[in-house]
């Protein structure tokens, strides 16, 4: 491995804004430009103008172009109805 692919591994060019996107930052995104839904059909994936909030954990390539998607960690969010009476605070 070379050492300037090395470095490169750690940032991906310029992200929105032109600012470097790097490992470990927080990233905001739309849920259209999602390249990939795991497990989720159309009915249940967000609408396309629902913002997502999560963390950059690597990068993907495409073809010979190195780093081209980034690969973000979110924590799913759903609204549960639960008896009063089941919760406990903690």
């Amino acid at each position: 491995m070379r050492i300037g692919h090395r470095r490169a591994s750690l940032a991906r060019s310029f992200g929105a804004g032109g600012i470097p996107t790097r490992i470990g930052d927080h990233v905001r995104f739309r849920a259209a430009s999602v390249f990939l839904w795991p497990q989720q059909s159309s009915l249940t994936a967000p609408p396309d103008e629902a913002e997502i909030v999560g963390k950059v954990i690597g990068f993907s390539d495409s073809g010979k172009e190195p780093q081209v998607y980034a690969v973000i960690e979110v924590v799913e969010t759903q609204a549960l109805i639960v008896p009063v009476s089941d919760l406990e605070v903690i």
